[in-house]
């Protein structure tokens, strides 16, 4: 019988656990303990490679279809970077489709973390434009529309998402230094990868104005949230 592959198996027994605890103050370490689960098989990586009986975890690209906007492009590439992947998207009308580079576990986790958090932060966008009161935007002369409110505070949650993963990252840095070598090791070959089998464009960067609510929100998103929570 052929062995079942570690890498995925770890990944896994992590999402449940995050799922199990939803709501608890450990499931919010959901994130940390998918970096550490990177760096934890990065170590027997050159063993499970050489190991015929073991599956491989090839390096390849995934996509998946996305409502057309600036803010979930920029949620793909944040959640991406911390999983050690590369994004990129293509336009089409009517939305567009996200496409993910890395290896096949690391992908799952990033394709994880965009499902929940995108959820959050629309959800949140939502209920903050609703709670805007009207008399505010009846003259656009002088004041901003809603749905440019509603960017702004989806663009500034993404913001606060990414400087929140950063600081996840550098505690796992700090706990273990050698797993983080091997785990940026493991991004320098995906990288490898995508330059040698991608012509990727990069992106265009757009200023919108800063949301304190949006920032906090996207600090606060409860990263080990279940999929199938509402």
């Amino acid at each position: 019988m052929t062995a079942k592959n570690p890498i995925i198996e770890k990944i896994k027994k992590c999402l449940r656990m995050a799922m199990d605890q939803e709501g608890q103050p450990e499931g919010e370490t959901a994130a940390k303990l998918a970096a550490k689960m990177m760096a934890a098989h990065q170590v027997k990586m050159e063993d499970i490679e050489l190991d015929s009986e073991i599956a491989p975890d090839p390096i390849e690209e995934q996509k998946f279809d996305s409502p057309q906007s600036i803010w979930r492009r920029q949620l793909a590439n944040v959640v991406a970077k911390h999983c050690q992947c590369t994004s990129a998207y293509t336009s089409y009308r009517g939305g567009m489709k996200i496409h993910l580079y890395g290896h096949r576990s690391d992908i799952e986790i990033a394709k994880y973390l965009y499902a929940i958090c995108e959820r959050q932060i629309e959800t949140a966008a939502r209920k903050y434009v609703s709670s805007l009161p009207d008399y505010e935007f009846m003259s656009r002369r002088f004041k901003t529309p809603k749905r440019q409110r509603g960017n702004e505070f989806r663009r500034s949650a993404v913001t606060g998402l990414a400087n929140k993963l950063a600081d996840i990252r550098e505690e796992v840095k700090v706990e273990n230094p050698t797993g983080t070598a091997l785990v940026l090791c493991r991004g320098d070959k995906v990288q490898a990868w995508v330059d040698a089998n991608r012509n990727l464009s990069a992106g265009r960067g757009s200023s919108y104005g800063h949301n304190s609510a949006g920032y906090a929100a996207g600090q606060n998103l409860n990263i080990s949230a279940g999929l199938e929570s509402k």
